[in-house]
């Protein structure tokens, strides 16, 4: 499939948005609900964003990759910074969730999905 449909993501974004305003809406630490916000928003803008997404398939996957490329990272850090705040960790040790988190969505990115992205892209080039 080299073409690429934008309706499916795009309605099925809008449904997990809806899920996790809601379930985040219910938590009532006013510090989570940020930071789920954030996360729920930085996935959002991994996985649905549908800017710049054209029929080619080696420009989606540019594209998917650099959205990876400016979210993952935070992604990663605001979700384990939101672990520290579940089990009531102090400041400082919230902080370090956060940099332990960041430093694996960097792993991810550059170790990764950056060679699945290479093997990918001269994969189909191959085919051609």
């Amino acid at each position: 499939m080299k073409g690429f449909d934008t309706k499916f993501p795009l309605l099925l974004g809008d449904q997990y948005h809806s899920m996790a305003y809601f379930m985040i809406t219910r938590l009532g630490n006013v510090e989570l609900t940020r930071l789920l916000n954030i996360i729920e928003e930085n996935f959002w803008k991994i996985f649905y964003n549908l800017e710049r997404i054209s029929a080619e398939f080696e420009q989606n996957l540019k594209v998917l990759y650099e959205h990876f490329y400016n979210y993952l990272p935070q992604f990663f850090g605001n979700s384990f910074r939101g672990l520290g705040v579940i089990f009531n960790f102090g400041q400082e040790g919230k902080d370090l969730l956060r940099e332990a988190g960041v430093e694996l969505g960097f792993f991810f990115q550059f170790g990764i999905f950056s060679y699945i992205l290479t093997a990918v892209l001269n994969q189909t080039v191959s085919e051609f």
